[in-house]
């Protein structure tokens, strides 16, 4: 196991203890004298790095914008908005937890106000953007390398979302059933189902890689879907949490999807549907009611039966 992937717990979230313990430097609060390598390019951010508390910072715009990331900076309440095509994260001066797509990530001591710069940690920056950290003490140089997927390995994910989408279109559910792993543990029978029973069409807003490795893939999306026939179906807005296996044929499928967040875009919509039983349960529960009428029924003339018995006897 590589230094990065010992920070990373089995969420792909960034351990920030384990990080600290294991590249502090022992140094006091200085100017750092060393460079910065970013994929074997020398990058000079001038007297923009500092060692501060035993770690490197980095003045936060020039770093970010070296990484291909857009910055802005609320003056107000002292925050960093930092992103790129696939990450968002959000800093805060002093603060304790930063925000990276949505995932609350510890970051105590990380970001810091110095001489008049906001500056950076440069490990926990590189963590939280998928680089990898290395300190050669000799050459005093910090090498960055990125070890996320690379453009071709981004594609051939979010094919099976591409995938996904035409088979929608089409209603094709024996075109879904093969993009799914065949160590799934879903339930592939009731996809199926849903799938032939009710037509959608879903509009994908956004999309995220979360942690990528050559098996595993865990993938965020924000999507838009709507009912356009067929049985019962919530129209809604969801941000769901899907997980990929690379096939033996090297292929993407979808080994499982758990939905994180759904907002119900169309709530009057569902009083105007008819949700759609088998017959089979649609008899059982019709029974269960008319057991259910006849015991209250029973129970009611018992009742009344008894209060009349009374009635004849007060009268006699």
């Amino acid at each position: 196991m590589s230094d990065f992937e010992a920070c990373i717990n089995h969420f792909g979230f960034f351990r920030v203890d384990v990080f600290r313990s294991r590249y502090r430097l022992g140094c006091r609060k200085q100017e750092a004298d060393g460079k910065v390598v970013l994929d074997g390019k020398a990058v000079d951010f001038g007297s923009g790095v500092v060692i501060n508390k035993g770690k490197i910072f980095v003045e936060y715009g020039v770093f970010f914008k070296q990484l291909g990331y857009v910055t802005e900076f609320d003056q107000t309440t002292q925050t960093i908005f930092a992103a790129s095509e696939e990450t968002n994260i959000e800093l805060s001066v002093g603060g304790d937890k930063a925000v990276v797509n949505g995932q609350t990530v510890p970051s105590k001591g990380e970001v810091i106000s110095l001489g008049g710069k906001k500056l950076v940690g440069l490990r926990f920056i590189a963590a939280i953007t998928d680089y990898k950290a290395e300190w050669n003490g000799k050459a005093k140089t910090i090498s960055l390398t990125y070890q996320g997927p690379t453009a071709e390995q981004k594609a051939a994910v979010y094919d099976v979302f591409d995938k996904m989408l035409l088979l929608e279109a089409a209603g094709d559910a024996t075109g879904f059933a093969a993009l799914i792993a065949e160590d799934t543990e879903m339930d592939t029978k009731s996809i199926m189902e849903q799938w032939k029973n009710v037509r959608t069409k879903t509009t994908i807003e956004d999309k995220f890689i979360q942690s990528y490795t050559d098996t595993v893939a865990v993938v965020i999306l924000i999507e838009d879907t709507i009912k356009v026939s067929g049985g019962f179906f919530a129209d809604n807005k969801s941000q769901t949490m899907y997980t990929l296996h690379r096939a033996s044929d090297g292929n993407w499928k979808v080994y499982n999807v758990e939905p994180m967040a759904v907002e119900y875009t169309n709530v009057p919509g569902l009083f105007n549907q008819e949700a759609t039983i088998p017959e089979a349960d649609k008899a059982a529960i019709g029974q269960v009611f008319a057991d259910q009428i006849k015991a209250a029924n029973e129970k009611t003339w018992m009742l009344i039966s008894r209060h009349w018995r009374m009635f004849k006897t007060k009268r006699h």
